[in-house]
């Protein structure tokens, strides 16, 4: 990941495995302000809650050892795979970036991929 792709800030709980190190850290090394959730407030970080356990449970989960950049290359592909590809229950099981119509699956060939080095399997219409 480039530093131009970095984010500005960071949202994060108040859980003690961070430190204060983490906030200095960031800002010295990637200019990125770490911003903390109010105390006793926990549906303030609700999303990344959720973020945080698909990559824990569809990427991390699987007991594989990843080095640094194997890790953020398959972090950037599983990115693009959430947006792109997976099924959201709040949008009715279509992905962010895909808006279409009802499909006919009768009619229609379902294609398998294998994406994320194989960790997760997406099915998809066939065009």
């Amino acid at each position: 990941m480039d530093i131009k792709d970095c984010p500005k800030f960071i949202v994060s709980d108040r859980d003690g495995i961070y430190g204060e190190w983490l906030g200095t850290f960031l800002k010295d090394c990637y200019d990125i302000t770490l911003y903390r959730t109010p105390p006793g407030m926990p549906n303030c970080n609700a999303f990344i809650e959720r973020w945080n356990r698909s990559v824990r449970e569809e990427l991390l989960d699987h007991r594989i050892v990843f080095g640094e950049r194997d890790l953020r290359s398959l972090l950037k592909e599983y990115v693009e795979y959430f947006n792109q590809n997976r099924p959201h229950q709040s949008l009715d099981q279509d992905s962010p970036c895909k808006k279409h119509g009802k499909i006919d699956f009768d009619r229609s060939k379902i294609r398998r991929e294998r994406l994320v080095d194989g960790l997760i399997v997406d099915y998809s219409i066939a065009a």
